[in-house]
């Protein structure tokens, strides 16, 4: 049976960036209390998170068309989905310290 692992990284402030670019920004841009026009509310619990980053941020494919411009028209949405995926092996190293 094949198995697709997911090797995403996780996006947090404060994570590892690529030099000169911009770090990750997280901030509250909504609360419940705020849709349900609580005045005054001692909790605020958070409804939508607004994220500023990078294109380059964490995990991402660049399309053909990022490269360079002799590759204009190669955007991602015409890339085939098995650029993505391949075969690959397991090493298991969980006894190492």
């Amino acid at each position: 049976m094949v198995e697709i692992i997911d090797l995403s990284q996780e996006i947090f402030v404060g994570m590892p960036v690529y030099h000169g670019l911009p770090e990750v920004q997280m901030s509250i841009h909504a609360t419940h209390e705020q849709w349900d026009k609580i005045p005054n509310p001692t909790t605020m619990t958070p409804s939508v998170y607004r994220l500023e980053l990078s294109e380059h941020t964490g995990t991402h494919v660049d399309a053909l068309s990022h490269m360079g411009r002799s590759f204009a028209g190669q955007s991602i949405d015409t890339m085939p989905l098995s650029m993505f995926y391949t075969e690959g092996i397991c090493l298991d190293f969980s006894h190492k310290t």
